[in-house]
């Protein structure tokens, strides 16, 4: 039990987000994808839908560059194409 003088921390209120329009929130997402489609890098990781081959490329990425990362996942994965094969190791 608490004394009646100590007190609990208190804690600062989080900064309120500001609230956006249905358009302006369009306009903000149009506007994320037209760079994407610009400037956004061709990676082979992009290009699946497999869970093991995004999750192999999430935990590389970890501590490691892209530019360092791309030619050990596909090593990765020719050696260990799946769980499976990952497990018999």
């Amino acid at each position: 039990m608490r004394s009646p003088s100590s007190k609990s921390p208190r804690r600062k209120p989080k900064p309120k987000s500001p609230t956006l329009t249905p358009s302006q929130k369009r306009r903000f997402q149009q506007r994320l994808l037209k760079w994407y489609a610009e400037h956004g890098r061709d990676l082979p990781w992009r290009k699946t839908s497999d869970p093991y081959h995004i999750l192999v490329s999430e935990v590389m990425l970890q501590q490691t560059q892209v530019d360092r990362v791309i030619p050990k996942y596909h090593e990765f994965l020719d050696r260990y194409p799946s769980f499976e094969h990952l497990a018999e190791g």
